[in-house]
């Protein structure tokens, strides 16, 4: 079969969305298309040309098409065309009726009549080109990762005029499509709960390459419990909660470290007291742009993954936490309720309290090697690379 998957960024292509969730299913689902003898092009949006950074290799000449560049590239046996201009989503959110019409439909039509697709699946986001939707065949699957209803059913957001006109657009885009596909049945039923759409909806996971099983040191020499955040530094991930989860979870079981990998400015780690003084035996440590082997040495080495997120489309480092065998606890958004179900269940927490953040985080900790091994397990059965890319072919082939 022929696939066109059309995204923000793809891995490995300068000038795009790298490391995300977003960026990893699609990167991982392709892989896993060709590795089974698939047909797989991408379109993405990129302002620097690719042609030099290895191991990507130009296979033809740039084309102009309507004033739009697109450049041809190939890694293994994944074609990408990239169009090179000054575009950014932010602007169609501003200027809906410029970009919907000119600038997804000219790109995916021109490819469509070269290479005659048997599935085509565009990238969702806040109801971005809705008008050239309109425009593809009943063979288009619109893939929505984020959702504004989550952010505007959240409490301490306010919606605003903008986020309001946002989300009508998205819901015309939802009503729009014949079929849907989400990373989460908690994002599934969002979708049916806050949207009117006759669109079969399908849950197709992201998914990591298979990770080779981990030999977790579960007797650590340390005397204290790591507590580890992988993410965006923002209100969004639950950062201005951490400080309040550590005071209380040393006031009652005694000292832990917390381990944060992500960028953050000196201004907001202050803003969330996440600076020192931590009560005494506690510590904060903060890395960033790690390479990959130095993060997997992170989750391997931390004894529970906190994700205490507001809300979130997958949560890409719950998977890979559960991969390496890492307890997690989180709130109840993205992937969740299917990855921690039945017995895990507990350690999914639906407060803000400080006091049930610090009793689940203990008793993840104290009973991290069972955890650890369900995770696996599930992590085994759900969501590698050639499990996801199953489902993918058996959710289309009913459509």
């Amino acid at each position: 079969m022929k696939f066109l998957f059309i995204g923000q960024g793809y891995p490995g292509v300068p000038g795009t969305g790298m490391g995300s969730g977003i960026g990893m299913y699609l990167y991982e689902l392709t892989q896993g298309l060709a590795e089974k003898g698939h047909e797989c092009h991408v379109v993405v949006w990129a302002n620097k040309k690719p042609a030099a950074v290895l191991p990507w290799k130009r296979i033809e000449p740039a084309k102009i098409i309507n004033n739009y560049s697109i450049e041809k590239v190939k890694n293994d046996r994944i074609e990408i065309h990239i169009v090179q201009h000054g575009y950014y989503h932010l602007l169609e959110r501003f200027f809906p009726d410029k970009y919907d019409e000119e600038l997804l439909a000219i790109v995916v039509l021109y490819l469509e009549q070269q290479y005659c697709f048997d599935v085509i699946e565009i990238e969702h986001e806040e109801g971005i080109a809705i008008k050239s939707q309109k425009l593809f065949p009943e063979k288009t699957i619109l893939r929505v990762h984020t959702t504004l209803a989550q952010m505007v059913e959240t409490k301490d957001v306010k919606i605003l005029p903008l986020v309001k006109y946002h989300l009508d657009r998205e819901k015309e885009s939802i009503k729009t499509a014949h079929f849907i596909t989400v990373p989460s049945s908690l994002h599934a039923q969002q979708i049916k709960d806050v949207f009117n759409t006759s669109a079969v909806i399908e849950v197709i996971p992201n998914g990591r390459f298979k990770i080779n099983q981990i030999k977790k040191c579960y007797e650590n020499t340390r005397q204290v419990p790591v507590f580890l955040f992988v993410g965006s530094a923002d209100r969004r991930k639950g950062l201005d909660l951490f400080r309040g989860i550590m005071d209380r979870y040393a006031e009652k079981y005694g000292p832990c470290e917390l381990r944060i990998i992500s960028r953050c400015s000196e201004e907001k780690k202050k803003e969330w007291r996440l600076i020192p003084p931590f009560p005494a035996g506690c510590k904060i440590t903060w890395k960033e742009n790690l390479s990959e082997e130095e993060l997997e040495s992170e989750y391997i080495n931390a004894s529970v993954l906190l994700h205490p997120a507001r809300y979130e489309s997958f949560g890409l480092s719950l998977i890979e936490a559960a991969a390496r065998e890492t307890p997690v606890v989180c709130t109840c958004v993205g992937i969740a309720p299917d990855l921690l179900r039945g017995e895990l269940e507990k350690f999914i927490v639906k407060t803000n309290d400080p006091d049930e953040w610090a009793d689940r985080l203990h008793e993840a900790y104290e009973k991290r090697k069972e955890i650890g091994r369900i995770l696996r397990e599930r992590y085994e059965e759900n969501y590698t690379r050639e499990k996801i890319t199953e489902t993918f072919l058996d959710r289309i082939s009913n459509y």
